[in-house]
């Protein structure tokens, strides 16, 4: 057959190692000047032998009589094949296992290694270990399920391309390099032996040599303890960012055990210190941050990419499941459903509302109603996100319904998307295509079932934008192994001590993968210069400077973890990586060589541990010498954002008054005018508390989110006794016939009217009151009202005349509506106005003061021409009482008359009339200094006025500083 027309093809140990060597050679490109070339041929192994099979069944000769390969799977296809035959198997066994996707991987992983290591079956079927018998049955029904439906693993595909090399039915690039490989499997010596048979140049970018000595330190080298994982990150971001000020020459590099696991931490540690201003930057986007100095090697999982991660939560949502309603609030805000400015100013009206309702689940049918019946401006999505989803489907018909409902439902947004952006929206697409792939080894199944699919696929996938390469490089043990010993470039791009360049086509294909390359390109790329069989002794590190973090005694080497699915003795006998301490001690040996020869300058770190001499360095840095941080130039010096706040000089302005209002503009039945004013008595309340707060939540509108819980809270139990309390009386009308009630058929008249409030919250929060919750709740509101009932058959004959009654008035110049919980007259013709409370905060002491906490009853006594006396209703189990002030004390039991009430406290008059006329100037005062725009912040006490107020961020009382 022809050859493939590549020059060199380089062939990395995973996708990180490929996508630094791309970053490297393109930085390359650009320090000559060039514009454009020709992508050099890197892609790691398992892309490799994807794009070589693909090859391969192109190339069989038509009509030749020879059978059409099988096709190839790829990973995603493989694991879910593992996960089916898993379920399968353990379904007929009558066996439930939880980790059924990390079983397959390890499954996955095992039968690699067979094939990897060419071991014959007989030797790991009869080892006696139920997991791994159970593997063999497994194997068994994989092996069976592949060659029934012409189907080829990874490894097996690998034997069949190593027969067609050396049967010459294939031939490759003229040269092929290898790198960041320690140490290679059976299988893979085979392979270079294959492609060196069939005249193919093979070598090694990291050449196997003797490793120097451990107790031969490298000319600059050190070790340093740090108190933990997070002061050794800052120390390493700190180190980096003093070399980038000095003018370091060549990459700096960051070496990271267990990135995977630190990736969150590490990008944000470096990001605070080394680029601060990523936090600052322009919300609108126009102000871009500037590009960050550092790479990070390992990309994040594509679920968790905000574009993604929306677009997995909008599907998810559509699951027929309740969802709690912050899901809703976040796929609602996002900025990948929305089209215009305007259209987000409706979905965050309409999510203040869906938190005001009170339920804390919804599922999507009920967010649908809830949204077609809300007053807002923002109507849900009609057409292809109302058809009825199949009750199963096969997933590639999945993928086409989540692509259609996706975009039904907006997105990926109205505004053009920036670069990584545009990079997620394709990766996320590509994820879909591969998940329809599935639809190869996976039957029908159901829309939840699909989305769990999707998000797996999502998480196991790493999304790594494509981006130009930086001064500092960031990466794990096999990157930087694979890096570390390689020969340098000078600034030109070329390598030192060997000059050349390379000129073509500029490729901006990226592989976000790390798994097998979605679009092989032919290039003629040569990569001679990055794949050096001998380094010379004259050439130069791939770094100039490295820090290696985590190598502690405690994880340096690293635990062996041999798979459970193979006998370890099989394991350690013929070497499988991790399969046992010693095997582990060696290849943390190797690499510890390799990183300490790899960098003119070298840094180790270390979480201390008390108590032991080596202050924790693992054995086999413990012989570097010891520096310390104030050593290095770090101490203990504040990131530069943290510092920023010290060095501003805060410019402080006065705006402590609003706008006026002008009353003859706002019309006193609708409220309506250049000012619309909201919240009735809490006006007064509010002004009272706090100026500001008074401006900002009843002129500027602002209030903080309510966050709905399980359960019923505060809130909606108070409102529940007051509705109740509100229907008890609309019959009987006075007490004589409450008086007159036996205690049985009280109870009837109690259950019925409970019931009758319940059944109207319900309608607003159907989750919520149903079951055994709304059967507690209904007994703790008959018991409670029947306790209350009580008091009030004590109480001397009275007519409730008015209950919950609206009438609209205006005080101050403030239009407000008058609605008091009740109003009762005596026998006597007295009026008493009268407020429910169940809560254990409320006293008659908040009427009183020039800044009255609860002005409320203070106002209704003013307004009503015929009231006689205010009070508290307390309807609290074990403390049913009246606590009031009118004008004579035996209008009810628990009333103090003013004279009493306010002559020994100093807090008015000593009459009635008196006293509302105080009520009345203080009351006025306050309305007029609302209505003058008073809005500065002065809390009548923090302790009582700041402590539930929702509104710090706004006012910034606690800020430091200001």
């Amino acid at each position: 057959m022809d050859t493939s027309g590549k020059t060199v093809t380089c062939v990395t140990v995973n996708g990180s190692l490929a996508r630094s060597l791309k970053n490297r050679f393109d930085a390359g490109r650009l320090a000559e000047g060039l514009s454009s070339w020709e992508a050099p041929d890197i892609l790691p192994f398992p892309a490799w032998i994807a794009r070589t099979w693909e090859e391969y069944s192109a190339r069989l000769p038509h009509g030749s009589g020879i059978a059409a390969p099988a096709t190839l799977l790829d990973p995603f296809q493989e694991h879910a094949l593992w996960e089916r035959v898993i379920r399968d198997s353990l379904e007929a066994a009558g066996v439930d296992l939880l980790q059924v996707p990390q079983a397959a991987g390890q499954a996955m992983s095992a039968w690699a290694r067979v094939k990897g290591w060419r071991i014959a079956e007989g030797e790991y079927r009869h080892a006696g270990n139920e997991n791994i018998e159970m593997f063999a049955r497994w194997a068994d029904t994989f092996a069976r399920l592949c060659r029934e439906h012409a189907w080829i693993d990874s490894g097996s595909a690998l034997d069949v391309l190593i027969a067609a090399i050396r049967a010459e039915d294939i031939r490759l690039s003229a040269r092929i390099t290898f790198a960041g490989f320690d140490t290679f499997t059976p299988q893979q010596l085979a392979l270079r032996d294959a492609l060196g048979q069939g005249g193919a140049r093979v070598d090694d970018r990291d050449a196997p040599r003797t490793v120097a000595p451990l107790n031969a330190p490298p000319p600059h080298g050190a070790r340093v303890a740090l108190p933990d994982e997070e002061a050794e990150l800052k120390a390493a971001a700190r180190w980096a960012r003093s070399l980038l000020r000095a003018g370091a020459d060549g990459p700096i590099g960051v070496v990271i055990p267990e990135f995977a696991r630190l990736r969150p931490a590490v990008s944000r540690v470096f990001d605070d210190v080394l680029c601060p201003e990523a936090g600052w930057s322009d919300s609108s986007g126009n102000s871009p941050s500037p590009p960050r100095p550092f790479a990070l090697s390992l990309g994040e999982p594509l679920a968790r990419v905000p574009l993604a991660r929306d677009a997995l939560l909008a599907l998810s949502l559509e699951d027929g499941r309740p969802h709690p309603i912050s899901r809703f609030s976040q796929f609602l805000l996002s900025p990948y459903f929305i089209s215009t400015d305007a259209e987000f100013m409706a979905r965050a009206r309409l999510d203040v509302a869906l938190r005001a309702m009170g339920e804390p689940w919804l599922d999507f049918s009920g967010f649908r109603r809830f949204a077609a019946s809300s007053p807002g401006d923002w109507q849900p999505p009609t057409g292809v996100a109302e058809k009825e989803l199949p009750r199963a489907a096969t997933l590639f018909d999945w993928a086409r319904i989540f692509a259609d409902r996706l975009a039904g439902l907006g997105w990926p947004g109205g505004r053009p998307p920036d670069g990584e952006e545009y990079q997620a929206i394709d990766a996320f697409r590509k994820l879909l295509a591969r998940f329809a792939g599935l639809n190869l080894v996976l039957g029908e199944c159901s829309f939840p079932s699909a989305v769990s699919r999707l998000r797996q696929l999502a998480e196991r996938q790493r999304f790594q934008p494509m981006r130009g390469a930086a001064p500092i490089e960031i990466l794990g043990i096999r990157e930087a192994v694979g890096l570390g010993v390689c020969p340098a470039y000078g600034d030109r791009g070329e390598k030192v001590g060997n000059r050349g360049h390379f000129s073509a086509k500029f490729d901006k294909f990226e592989d976000n993968s790390g798994l097998f390359d979605e679009n092989p390109r032919e290039t003629g790329a040569d990569l001679s210069l990055l794949s050096p069989i001998h380094p010379e002794p004259d050439t130069l590190p791939g770094f100039s400077h490295l820090w290696v973090l985590g190598l502690g005694v405690e994880s340096w080497p690293p635990p062996s973890r041999p798979n459970p699915f193979l006998p370890i003795a099989l394991q350690r006998r013929v070497g499988m990586p991790q399969a046992g301490p010693e095997i582990a001690l060696a290849e943390a040996r190797r690499a510890t060589g390799r990183m300490l020869e790899g960098a003119g300058e070298v840094v180790v770190s270390y979480s201390r541990a008390e108590g032991d001499p080596a202050g924790g360095a693992s054995p086999l840095i413990a012989w570097l010498p010891e520096t310390t941080p104030e050593e290095l130039g770090l101490g203990d010096s504040p990131d530069i954002r943290y510092a920023r706040r010290g060095s501003y000089s805060m410019e402080a302005l006065s705006d402590d008054q609003g706008p006026a209002i002008d009353v003859d503009a706002i019309d006193v039945d609708d409220c309506t005018g250049e000012d619309r004013l909201r919240g009735g008595t809490r006006i007064w309340q509010d002004q009272a508390a706090c100026p500001f707060r008074g401006f900002a939540r009843h002129r500027l509108g602002a209030s903080g989110l309510d966050m709905p819980a399980a359960g019923l809270d505060y809130a909606m139990r108070g409102m529940l006794v007051h509705r109740v309390l509100e229907l008890l009386w609309e019959e009987p009308r006075d007490s004589n016939r409450l008086a007159a009630l036996a205690e049985g058929p009280l109870r009837q008249w109690v259950d019925k009217t409970v019931d009758r409030a319940l059944r109207e919250a319900a309608e607003q929060r159907p989750r919520t009151l149903r079951g055994r919750l709304r059967e507690l709740e209904r007994q703790r509101l008959a018991e409670l009202v029947m306790e209350w009932l009580a008091l009030e058959k004590n109480r001397p004959p009275f007519t409730v005349i008015a209950r919950e009654r609206g009438r609209r008035v205006r005080f101050g110049g403030i239009p407000v509506t008058l609605r008091p919980d009740r109003m009762d007259r005596t026998a006597e013709g007295e009026y008493l106005l009268l407020d429910y409370k169940t809560g254990s905060t409320a006293k008659t002491g908040d009427w009183f003061g020039e800044r009255p906490a609860s002005p409320q009853l203070p106002l209704y006594a003013v307004m009503e021409a015929q009231c006689s006396g205010i009070a508290l209703a307390l309807v609290r189990r074990g403390e049913m009482a009246l606590k009031g002030i009118a004008a004579r004390p035996d209008l009810a039991p628990g009333i103090t008359a003013v004279e009493d009430a306010g002559g020994k406290a100093g807090r008015g008059p000593g009459d009635w009339e008196g006293l509302r006329e105080q009520w009345r100037r203080t009351l006025t005062a306050l309305a007029a200094s609302f209505l003058r725009g008073e809005a500065r912040v002065d809390p009548v006490s923090e302790e009582g006025a700041c402590r539930y107020c929702d509104l710090h961020a706004l006012c910034r009382i606690r800020a430091a500083g200001l």
